[in-house]
């Protein structure tokens, strides 16, 4: 926890949202131990568990704590869902957070996924985060040939839907970030910029040692001297997705 603090306070970053893992499956027990260590005024945490087989209790007492969103990682675990699975996964996710209120359900699936999740949006009544730019297959992005994109930009017409730009070196090397530029700015467009979270995706487990300053920096000039989206997608945004005053 000392390095994930000292990483934050380098990056001026004064809270954390802590994400659950994936090689750590449904043990969210770092996560909860780091949430009492840190407190509910200082940090979030997103779990990872099964609908089925969770309580409300469980639920209750980690949104004490600070839990505010379940992680559904579709990507990282190479896992195929056909259109029926995956719409019964989300309603399963969805009908266990309703009722928490401000809890989100992240998904981190190829964009191709959103085909068949864009339909539930309203029905779910859940906020959803699409994880990692919405984890697109082409880039530099072409909105005629990018499978799921009309599908993003519809579910972002809903005040429920987030993208979180994070992670740029899981789909490129370019260390000038030139193919996520027209992504980026395309995304930015969308509800005047309310829809969008920065994440620093430490400790960037599938690239150790990763610099993340200068892709923040990048992001920055991509808001082009906007001060009011910068305060958007590095606060403001945040601060409403994952209920902190």
């Amino acid at each position: 926890m000392g390095q994930a603090l000292t990483n934050a306070k380098s990056l001026g970053l004064p809270n954390l949202v802590l994400v659950q893992i994936s090689t750590y499956g449904n043990d969210n027990s770092w996560i909860i131990d780091s949430l009492r260590e840190l407190g509910p005024s200082r940090a979030r945490g997103v779990v990872s568990f099964d609908p089925d087989n969770i309580d409300m209790d469980t639920l209750r007492q980690w949104h004490q704590l600070g839990v505010r969103g379940v992680r559904l990682n579709l990507r990282s675990t190479k896992t195929a869902l056909t259109k029926y699975e995956i719409q019964t996964a989300m309603r399963r996710y969805a009908e266990k957070l309703r009722s928490m209120k401000t809890w989100s359900i992240g998904l981190y699936a190829d964009m191709e996924v959103l085909d068949h999740v864009q339909p539930l949006v309203s029905e779910l009544g859940v906020k959803i985060v699409l994880e990692h730019f919405g984890s697109p297959s082409l880039l530099p992005l072409d909105p005629s040939n990018q499978p799921g994109w009309q599908a993003l930009k519809t579910m972002m017409e809903s005040p429920l839907v987030y993208v979180k730009i994070s992670a740029p070196y899981l789909f490129s090397s370019d260390p000038d970030f030139k193919n996520f530029e027209s992504l980026a700015k395309a995304l930015f467009s969308m509800r005047n910029g309310a829809g969008i979270v920065f994440g620093s995706d430490w400790p960037h487990t599938k690239s150790r040692g990763y610099n993340v300053k200068p892709f923040m920096d990048k992001v920055i000039e991509w808001c082009e001297g906007d001060l009011e989206l910068q305060q958007k997608l590095f606060r403001d945004n945040a601060k409403d997705l994952w209920d902190a005053s």
